[in-house]
Order: structure tokens, then C-alpha cells, then sequence
């Protein structure tokens, strides 16, 4: 379903299982507005040197903003992606492509 001109559809087309070493299952899947919770408690968890090379300097907590921004994705220019057991975090992965002048890329 696409809700505006700047939000594509949920790519569910991306949605993974795979197998983790220890023979166990993860789930890999796009981030979304209702990952919010999930993802302060996953951040809440990593090591302060985890969070420390995440944003190059010491970041104890995320912001409401960084939430927000961590969560909101057109599935275009801005990806976030999480592995999941069980529900829970237990990796995620974004980024935002931009344009030589630093603008999402598909900006008009």
C-alpha cells in the first residue's frame, strides 16, 4: 500500500529466514514506524563501544529524533533493516542514499 508520494510500499518481497551458525533461525526484515520499541531495546543493549563506532563518539541513548528517523523509510532512499528472533532485535542495518549535493537521490 502506498501512503504518499515520498512512501513506497513495504517491500515484504525483502523478508528472509536464515540459518545462524549455531544452527538457529533469524529473521531479516525491513524496519518500520512500529519498531520503535524494539529498537531503543536493542540499543539499550549493545556495549558502550558498539554505540560508540555506531555514531563516532559517545551516545548512550537515541533520541527521539534518531528513533524516528531509525524507523521512518520510503524503501527507496532511506533502508533500515533488522534480524529478529523471536521478535527481538539482535541486528540492524540502514542507510540513506543521497545525490552529489547530499539530497536523498531521487529528491526532484
Amino acid at each position: 500500500m502506498q501512503t504518499s508520494p515520498d512512501r513506497h510500499e513495504y517491500p515484504a518481497h525483502w523478508e528472509a529466514d536464515v540459518v545462524l551458525r549455531d544452527g538457529g533461525t533469524a529473521r531479516i526484515r525491513p524496519i518500520t514506524v512500529g519498531d520503535a520499541d524494539r529498537l531503543v531495546s536493542f540499543y539499550e543493549q549493545v556495549s558502550d563501544e558498539s554505540k560508540y563506532y555506531r555514531f563516532f563518539a559517545p551516545y548512550p541513548r537515541l533520541s527521539a529524533k534518531d528513533v524516528h528517523r531509525f524507523t521512518n523509510h520510503d524503501f527507496v532512499d532511506r533502508v533500515g533493516l533488522a534480524a529478529t528472533i523471536g521478535g527481538e532485535f539482535i541486528a540492524t542495518v540502514r542507510y540513506d542514499r543521497i545525490g552529489a549535493d547530499g539530497t536523498p537521490a531521487s529528491a526532484p
